[in-house]
C-alpha cells in the first residue's frame, strides 16, 4: 500500500449527495480489468487502493476509515525508446549480412520503418 512507503497524490470529493447503496457493483462495472488484456487501446477503469494492479473491488479493498481509496488506472502497451533502437539496429544487421553492405543509408532505414512487416513487429509489443 502507498500510505506504508514513498508518495502518492490524493484528490479528495465531497459528494452532493447519499452514496448509493451498490456503489461497489458500479465501481465493479467500469474495473480496470486485467493488464494482461491491454493490447493496442489503453485499459482505463477503477482499481482498488491498495494496488494499481488489484482490479478485484470489494469493501474489504477499498474502505479506509470511512472512505473509500480508489485508483483511476490507464494502462497503455508502449515500447521503449532503447528497445526500439535495439530491435532497429538489429534489423540493420541482418540487412548489411544480406547484402554485403558495412553500413545502411538513411533512404534505407526509411523505408524499411515504414514497411508493413516491421510496423507489424511494433504493434506485437
Amino acid at each position: 500500500m502507498p500510505f506504508e512507503i514513498g508518495t502518492f497524490p490524493v484528490t479528495l470529493f465531497v459528494l452532493p449527495q447519499e452514496l448509493p447503496e451498490n456503489y461497489i457493483d458500479l465501481l465493479n462495472a467500469n474495473h480496470a480489468g486485467s493488464i494482461d488484456l491491454v493490447k493496442d487501446e489503453p485499459g482505463i477503469g477503477w482499481a482498488s487502493g491498495r494496488c494499481l494492479l488489484d482490479s478485484k473491488i470489494e469493501q474489504s479493498t477499498v474502505l479506509w476509515n470511512n472512505l473509500i481509496y480508489i485508483s483511476l488506472r490507464k494502462a497503455e502497451r508502449k515500447i521503449s525508446s532503447s528497445m526500439l533502437k535495439a530491435w532497429c539496429q538489429q534489423e540493420e544487421l541482418v540487412w548489411m549480412r544480406a547484402n554485403g553492405r558495412s553500413n545502411v543509408s538513411s533512404k534505407q532505414k526509411k523505408q524499411r520503418a515504414s514497411s508493413p512487416e516491421f510496423i507489424g513487429i511494433i504493434r506485437l509489443v
